[in-house]
């Protein structure tokens, strides 16, 4: 037979087991809790750094765009006069070299487009 001593004890040593129970659960939920808050500050600083890196990559292709631009413009200068020179020196071979070359490309078109 199961004394009430026994008794006392076993009911006495699950309370306690259930109090510490409870008290593992409090910080389980209060750990869940912090981690999320951890994640949530995490993901804005990846945030920010995204942008950060968005930022300056688009910086560095502007300024590429802007020097490729600038050495464009500077090629084209420097090699317009010798192009003008040779259109006033010969204009009827210009004239039918570009109809050719409007002819070739409207030909590619109307292929391309027939695909």
């Amino acid at each position: 037979m199961v004394s009430i001593a026994s008794w006392r004890r076993r009911s006495n040593g699950s309370s306690q087991l259930e109090r510490k129970l409870s008290a593992l659960q409090l910080d389980l939920s209060r750990l869940q809790r912090d981690l999320r808050g951890i994640a949530a500050a995490g993901g804005e600083i990846a945030g920010e750094r995204v942008a950060d890196a968005v930022d300056s990559a688009e910086a560095g292709a502007r300024a590429i765009a802007d020097r490729a631009a600038e050495q464009l413009e500077t090629w084209t200068d420097e090699n317009l006069n010798p192009v003008r020179a040779q259109v006033r020196s010969q204009p009827l071979a210009s004239v039918l070299l570009s109809a050719g070359a409007g002819a070739l490309v409207g030909a590619l078109l109307v292929a391309a487009r027939r695909e």
